[in-house]
């Protein structure tokens, strides 16, 4: 499988995992709702831009096979957990973060090399909206640990 596709699957993954955690905690259902709509708008970016060929363009990519196999096979046992649903709202943003975090701290999407405009701008705006994530993710832990504590 080819590291744009497993790209274009771990973002439909996540969409789907954030969409049980939506299930899971009705109380912070839309927060869940949305960061699942993000992802899969991600993914449907993705999948477009590989219909359309136009990643052509596409010289280079750094990201080791291994790495994106290893987050596929983490999303699937954080997607069991969560289907079990014995997870709190907490293990369930910490995990998030961490995903959100490795995606952002790796620049997966920096990482592509390519002489195509379109497709830097694509790779930009994943990249900017990933940091996003994160930024979310970290503001309702925030809010969380402050509920905790009062």
């Amino acid at each position: 499988m080819n590291t744009l596709r497993r790209l274009e699957e771990n973002e439909r993954s996540l969409a789907d995992l954030y969409k049980i955690y939506s299930e899971n905690f009705p109380e912070y259902a839309e927060f869940w709702k949305g960061l699942s709509n993000e992802e899969a708008h991600h993914s449907e970016i993705l999948q477009k831009a590989l219909k359309d060929n136009e990643l052509e363009a596409l010289i280079e990519n750094k990201i080791p096979p291994e790495a994106l196999l290893y987050v596929e096979n983490f999303i699937k046992e954080e997607t069991t957990k969560a289907k079990q649903g014995k997870l709190t709202h907490a293990d369930a943003l910490n995990t998030a973060l961490r995903l959100e975090r490795s995606f952002a701290d790796s620049q997966h999407f920096d990482i592509f090399v390519s002489k195509d405009t379109r497709v830097l701008e694509l790779f930009r705006q994943l990249d900017f909206e990933t940091d996003g994530h994160v930024h979310m993710l970290e503001e309702e832990l925030d809010k969380l640990s402050i509920r905790t504590f009062q």
